[in-house]
Protein backbone atom coordinates (compact mmCIF):
# COMPACT_ATOMS: atom_id res chain seq x y z
CA UNK A 1 0.00 0.00 0.00
CA UNK A 2 1.58 3.08 -1.10
CA UNK A 3 2.20 5.63 1.87
CA UNK A 4 -0.22 8.81 1.96
CA UNK A 5 1.74 11.74 0.47
CA UNK A 6 2.73 14.79 3.12
CA UNK A 7 1.62 17.62 1.06
CA UNK A 8 -0.54 17.41 -2.14
CA UNK A 9 -1.29 20.20 -4.36
CA UNK A 10 -4.53 19.66 -6.42
CA UNK A 11 -5.29 21.82 -8.94
CA UNK A 12 -3.51 24.53 -7.89
CA UNK A 13 -3.71 28.11 -9.92
CA UNK A 14 -2.15 31.44 -9.08
CA UNK A 15 -2.59 34.98 -11.03
CA UNK A 16 -0.65 38.06 -10.18
CA UNK A 17 -2.63 41.40 -11.74
CA UNK A 18 -4.35 38.63 -13.83
CA UNK A 19 -1.39 37.14 -15.34
CA UNK A 20 -1.46 33.59 -15.08
CA UNK A 21 1.48 32.27 -13.29
CA UNK A 22 0.22 28.71 -12.17
CA UNK A 23 -2.21 26.51 -14.14
CA UNK A 24 -4.02 23.55 -12.74
CA UNK A 25 -0.70 22.00 -11.18
CA UNK A 26 -0.85 18.88 -9.54
CA UNK A 27 1.73 17.45 -7.19
CA UNK A 28 2.02 14.48 -4.66
CA UNK A 29 5.19 15.16 -2.02
CA UNK A 30 6.27 11.89 -0.61
CA UNK A 31 8.45 11.39 2.52
CA UNK A 32 12.04 11.04 1.82
CA UNK A 33 11.87 11.70 -1.82
CA UNK A 34 13.35 14.21 -4.05
CA UNK A 35 11.75 16.85 -6.44
CA UNK A 36 13.73 18.52 -8.79
CA UNK A 37 11.90 21.40 -10.20
CA UNK A 38 13.26 22.98 -13.74
CA UNK A 39 11.61 25.56 -15.65
CA UNK A 40 12.80 28.65 -17.14
CA UNK A 41 13.25 32.28 -15.43
CA UNK A 42 9.71 33.77 -14.27
CA UNK A 43 8.07 30.07 -15.34
CA UNK A 44 6.51 30.04 -11.50
CA UNK A 45 8.99 27.76 -9.51
CA UNK A 46 9.69 30.25 -6.66
CA UNK A 47 5.95 30.59 -6.52
CA UNK A 48 4.95 26.92 -6.41
CA UNK A 49 7.44 25.99 -3.78
CA UNK A 50 5.76 29.04 -1.68
CA UNK A 51 2.48 27.67 -2.07
CA UNK A 52 4.30 24.03 -0.95
CA UNK A 53 5.37 25.73 2.27
CA UNK A 54 2.18 27.19 2.81
CA UNK A 55 3.75 31.21 2.15
CA UNK A 56 1.72 32.45 -0.57
CA UNK A 57 -2.16 31.19 -1.20
CA UNK A 58 -3.20 29.60 -4.40
CA UNK A 59 -5.73 31.86 -6.67
CA UNK A 60 -7.87 28.45 -6.63
CA UNK A 61 -7.32 24.93 -6.01
CA UNK A 62 -6.25 22.35 -2.24
CA UNK A 63 -2.71 22.10 -0.39
CA UNK A 64 -3.72 19.47 1.19
CA UNK A 65 -1.45 18.13 4.26
CA UNK A 66 -1.22 14.46 5.65
CA UNK A 67 -3.75 13.38 7.97
CA UNK A 68 -3.27 13.28 11.62
CA UNK A 69 0.52 14.07 10.88
CA UNK A 70 2.21 17.41 12.36
CA UNK A 71 4.83 18.15 9.01
CA UNK A 72 7.74 20.11 9.38
CA UNK A 73 8.85 21.92 6.94
CA UNK A 74 12.01 23.94 6.17
CA UNK A 75 11.91 26.81 3.23
CA UNK A 76 15.24 28.52 2.09
CA UNK A 77 14.68 31.10 -0.24
CA UNK A 78 16.64 32.04 -3.28
CA UNK A 79 18.49 34.81 -1.31
CA UNK A 80 19.01 35.77 2.58
CA UNK A 81 19.16 39.18 3.25
CA UNK A 82 22.95 40.74 4.56
CA UNK A 83 21.71 41.61 8.16
CA UNK A 84 23.79 42.90 11.15
CA UNK A 85 23.76 39.91 13.01
CA UNK A 86 25.90 37.00 13.65
CA UNK A 87 25.37 33.11 11.97
CA UNK A 88 24.58 32.27 15.73
CA UNK A 89 22.55 35.30 16.37
CA UNK A 90 20.82 34.64 13.58
CA UNK A 91 19.71 31.00 14.09
CA UNK A 92 19.07 32.05 17.92
CA UNK A 93 16.54 34.16 16.72
CA UNK A 94 14.81 31.92 14.39
CA UNK A 95 14.83 29.26 16.66
CA UNK A 96 13.05 31.02 19.24
CA UNK A 97 10.46 32.66 16.77
CA UNK A 98 9.72 28.66 16.08
CA UNK A 99 9.63 28.10 19.73
CA UNK A 100 12.61 25.72 19.80
CA UNK A 101 13.66 24.92 23.61
CA UNK A 102 16.78 26.80 23.97
CA UNK A 103 18.90 24.11 25.28
CA UNK A 104 18.11 21.92 22.19
CA UNK A 105 18.26 25.05 19.68
CA UNK A 106 22.00 26.11 21.71
CA UNK A 107 23.03 22.23 20.44
CA UNK A 108 21.37 21.98 17.12
CA UNK A 109 23.12 25.52 16.03
CA UNK A 110 26.32 23.84 16.97
CA UNK A 111 25.90 20.92 15.27
CA UNK A 112 24.30 23.07 11.95
CA UNK A 113 27.73 25.24 12.30
CA UNK A 114 29.58 21.73 11.97
CA UNK A 115 27.24 20.30 9.33
CA UNK A 116 27.95 23.53 6.79
CA UNK A 117 31.59 24.30 8.24
CA UNK A 118 31.25 27.41 9.59
CA UNK A 119 32.52 28.45 13.44
CA UNK A 120 29.52 28.86 15.50
CA UNK A 121 31.73 31.32 17.60
CA UNK A 122 32.41 34.18 14.90
CA UNK A 123 31.27 37.62 15.34
CA UNK A 124 31.45 38.44 12.11
CA UNK A 125 28.41 40.11 10.46
CA UNK A 126 26.15 38.64 8.00
CA UNK A 127 26.42 41.40 6.32
CA UNK A 128 29.86 40.89 5.28
CA UNK A 129 29.72 37.30 4.33
CA UNK A 130 30.31 35.95 0.68
CA UNK A 131 27.36 34.66 -1.14
CA UNK A 132 28.32 31.26 -0.54
CA UNK A 133 28.33 31.94 3.55
CA UNK A 134 24.99 33.43 3.21
CA UNK A 135 23.52 30.00 1.27
CA UNK A 136 24.94 27.82 3.91
CA UNK A 137 23.32 30.08 7.05
CA UNK A 138 19.71 30.37 4.69
CA UNK A 139 20.30 26.57 4.57
CA UNK A 140 20.71 25.93 8.22
CA UNK A 141 17.94 28.26 9.06
CA UNK A 142 15.73 25.97 7.31
CA UNK A 143 17.10 23.05 8.89
CA UNK A 144 16.92 24.54 12.51
CA UNK A 145 13.92 22.08 13.11
CA UNK A 146 15.43 18.56 11.48
CA UNK A 147 12.51 19.20 8.64
CA UNK A 148 10.35 16.17 6.90
CA UNK A 149 10.33 18.36 4.08
CA UNK A 150 13.09 20.67 2.89
CA UNK A 151 11.93 23.43 0.17
CA UNK A 152 14.90 25.01 -1.59
CA UNK A 153 14.38 27.99 -4.42
CA UNK A 154 17.47 27.78 -6.91
CA UNK A 155 20.11 26.71 -3.51
CA UNK A 156 23.44 26.59 -5.78
CA UNK A 157 23.13 29.47 -7.80
CA UNK A 158 26.01 31.86 -7.99
CA UNK A 159 28.02 29.70 -6.11
CA UNK A 160 31.55 28.63 -6.33
CA UNK A 161 32.78 25.12 -7.10
CA UNK A 162 33.82 25.13 -3.44
CA UNK A 163 30.80 26.61 -1.71
CA UNK A 164 28.70 24.28 -4.04
CA UNK A 165 30.90 21.18 -3.30
CA UNK A 166 30.10 22.29 0.85
CA UNK A 167 26.34 22.73 0.33
CA UNK A 168 25.96 19.36 -1.63
CA UNK A 169 27.64 17.38 1.15
CA UNK A 170 25.33 19.01 3.61
CA UNK A 171 22.46 18.66 1.68
CA UNK A 172 23.08 14.60 0.85
CA UNK A 173 23.46 14.08 4.67
CA UNK A 174 20.01 15.98 5.45
CA UNK A 175 18.45 13.78 2.89
CA UNK A 176 19.75 10.50 3.90
CA UNK A 177 18.31 11.33 7.28
CA UNK A 178 14.88 11.16 5.77
CA UNK A 179 13.79 14.54 4.59
CA UNK A 180 12.05 14.83 1.76
CA UNK A 181 13.52 17.58 -0.75
CA UNK A 182 11.44 20.08 -3.52
CA UNK A 183 14.45 22.41 -4.90
CA UNK A 184 13.94 24.71 -8.20
CA UNK A 185 16.91 23.82 -9.94
CA UNK A 186 18.70 25.40 -13.22
CA UNK A 187 21.97 23.13 -13.39
CA UNK A 188 22.29 19.16 -12.77
CA UNK A 189 24.62 19.27 -9.62
CA UNK A 190 21.99 19.06 -7.54
CA UNK A 191 20.12 16.55 -9.49
CA UNK A 192 23.45 14.40 -9.89
CA UNK A 193 24.05 14.51 -6.18
CA UNK A 194 20.52 13.49 -4.88
CA UNK A 195 18.71 12.06 -8.15
CA UNK A 196 14.82 12.42 -7.84
CA UNK A 197 11.69 12.90 -9.87
CA UNK A 198 12.32 15.32 -12.64
CA UNK A 199 9.67 17.87 -12.86
CA UNK A 200 9.37 20.85 -15.89
CA UNK A 201 7.44 24.04 -15.40
CA UNK A 202 6.36 25.60 -18.94
CA UNK A 203 3.83 28.58 -18.98
CA UNK A 204 2.10 27.57 -15.79
CA UNK A 205 2.37 24.03 -16.75
CA UNK A 206 3.59 21.03 -14.66
CA UNK A 207 5.20 18.23 -15.77
CA UNK A 208 6.65 14.91 -14.70
CA UNK A 209 9.98 14.80 -17.12
CA UNK A 210 11.80 11.54 -15.81
CA UNK A 211 12.88 10.16 -12.53
CA UNK A 212 17.07 10.12 -12.37
CA UNK A 213 19.03 7.84 -9.69
CA UNK A 214 21.77 9.72 -7.51
CA UNK A 215 25.03 8.99 -8.99
CA UNK A 216 25.58 6.50 -5.88
CA UNK A 217 22.33 4.84 -6.99
CA UNK A 218 22.89 4.30 -10.67
CA UNK A 219 26.05 2.45 -10.69
CA UNK A 220 26.17 -1.54 -9.61
CA UNK A 221 26.94 -1.90 -6.14
CA UNK A 222 30.19 -4.02 -6.75
CA UNK A 223 31.18 -1.16 -8.80
CA UNK A 224 34.72 0.75 -8.33
CA UNK A 225 35.96 4.45 -9.43
CA UNK A 226 39.32 5.63 -9.20
CA UNK A 227 40.68 9.17 -8.25
CA UNK A 228 43.63 10.43 -9.29
CA UNK A 229 44.93 13.87 -8.28
CA UNK A 230 47.93 15.88 -5.55
CA UNK A 231 47.15 16.41 -1.77
CA UNK A 232 48.79 17.08 0.99
CA UNK A 233 50.04 13.93 2.82
CA UNK A 234 48.85 15.01 6.41
CA UNK A 235 45.61 16.05 5.34
CA UNK A 236 44.79 12.87 2.67
CA UNK A 237 45.45 10.46 5.54
CA UNK A 238 43.07 12.63 7.44
CA UNK A 239 40.18 12.16 5.14
CA UNK A 240 40.87 8.43 3.80
CA UNK A 241 40.26 7.64 7.80
CA UNK A 242 36.55 8.24 7.37
CA UNK A 243 36.67 5.96 3.95
CA UNK A 244 37.77 2.65 5.18
CA UNK A 245 37.17 0.74 2.02
CA UNK A 246 39.19 3.19 -0.08
CA UNK A 247 42.26 1.43 -1.20
CA UNK A 248 45.05 3.61 -1.87
CA UNK A 249 48.38 3.89 -3.71
CA UNK A 250 51.17 5.64 -3.69
CA UNK A 251 52.22 7.39 -7.24
CA UNK A 252 55.50 8.23 -8.26
CA UNK A 253 55.81 12.17 -7.61
CA UNK A 254 57.69 14.98 -9.14
CA UNK A 255 56.23 17.89 -7.62
CA UNK A 256 57.23 20.11 -5.52
CA UNK A 257 57.48 19.37 -2.01
CA UNK A 258 54.51 19.48 0.58
CA UNK A 259 52.26 17.83 -2.79
CA UNK A 260 51.78 13.72 -3.39
CA UNK A 261 50.23 12.22 -6.01
CA UNK A 262 47.72 9.71 -5.14
CA UNK A 263 45.81 6.72 -6.32
CA UNK A 264 42.50 5.72 -4.57
CA UNK A 265 39.99 2.92 -5.55
CA UNK A 266 36.48 2.80 -3.36
CA UNK A 267 33.14 1.71 -4.30
CA UNK A 268 31.14 3.87 -6.84
CA UNK A 269 28.77 4.85 -3.84
CA UNK A 270 31.15 6.68 -1.73
CA UNK A 271 32.82 8.35 -4.53
CA UNK A 272 31.18 11.28 -4.71
CA UNK A 273 31.27 12.04 -0.62
CA UNK A 274 35.28 11.36 -1.05
CA UNK A 275 35.71 13.52 -4.14
CA UNK A 276 33.33 16.51 -2.61
CA UNK A 277 35.94 16.10 0.72
CA UNK A 278 39.34 16.40 -1.24
CA UNK A 279 37.91 19.29 -3.18
CA UNK A 280 36.49 20.99 0.08
CA UNK A 281 40.09 20.07 1.52
CA UNK A 282 42.28 21.65 -1.23
CA UNK A 283 42.95 19.16 -3.41
CA UNK A 284 43.99 18.73 -7.37
CA UNK A 285 41.84 16.17 -8.81
CA UNK A 286 42.55 15.07 -12.36
CA UNK A 287 41.35 11.93 -13.05
CA UNK A 288 37.93 10.34 -11.89
CA UNK A 289 36.93 6.89 -13.60
CA UNK A 290 35.65 4.26 -13.18
CA UNK A 291 37.30 0.63 -12.93
CA UNK A 292 36.75 -2.73 -12.54
CA UNK A 293 36.53 -4.60 -9.33
CA UNK A 294 39.83 -6.99 -8.63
Amino acid sequence: MEQEPIITLSNISKSYHKRKILSSVHLSIHSGHVYMLQGSNGSGKSTLIKIAANLVAPTSGIRKVAAHKTIRIGYAPDHLPKLKLSSSEYLRYMGRIAGIDKHVLADKILELHRLFQLDPGSSAYLLHYSKGMLQKVNLMQASLQKPDLLLLDEPLSGLDAESQAHLLEALQKIHMEGTAVVAAVHDSLLIEALGGTMLQLKEGVLSVESNVPSQAAAAPSHSQVEIKGRAEPDMLAQILMRYPQARRQLAESNDLLGSDDFIVHLPYGQSQQLLLALLQAGAVVDVVIPIKEG
